[in-house]
């Protein structure tokens, strides 16, 4: 008996969930996880946090906006036309660190950072070259 490719990889996908002459599954619905022997040790407890505002993406948006929010929260004491003392803001990245796909370090426009922290000099950002000037060339014929 011959078996196409496409046959064989099918039965094999079937084959694969067996282990032991048994069938195994982690699908929680078929297998309760309180009665599977692989979860025991496993604590699947979770942490449960409470936020007032939540941004999602800690690019130059997400974090010029929660950095606002807060400065606004603490100057006014109104966000929203509700008087909160203090707001906890969240800011939900999917890079190891905030803004790590998207801010380089390389190069920025001050207008933002005079905008946001007007006393950024101060506060020891660390800034070490100022752009005096800018040029662009594009090679042509």
């Amino acid at each position: 008996m011959h078996l196409t490719l496409r046959c064989a990889f099918q039965a094999g996908k079937s084959l694969r969930h067996v282990v032991n002459g048994q069938w195994v599954t982690s699908h929680y619905l078929k297998c309760p996880r309180e009665k599977d022997v692989r979860w025991a040790r496993i604590d699947m407890k979770r942490e449960v946090e409470s936020y007032d505002i939540v941004i999602v993406g800690a690019g130059p948006a997400g974090l010029s906006s929660a950095i606002r929010f807060k400065q606004l929260s603490k100057e006014k004491n109104i966000v929203f036309e509700y008087s909160i003392p203090d707001i906890r803001v969240c800011v939900v990245e999917k890079g190891a660190e905030v803004g790590a796909h998207t801010l380089s370090g390389a190069v920025i426009d001050i207008r933002a950072l005079n905008e946001l922290f007007p006393n950024w000099k101060e506060m020891g950002a660390p800034v070490y070259q100022k752009v005096t000037s800018q040029s662009m060339a594009i090679l042509t014929r």
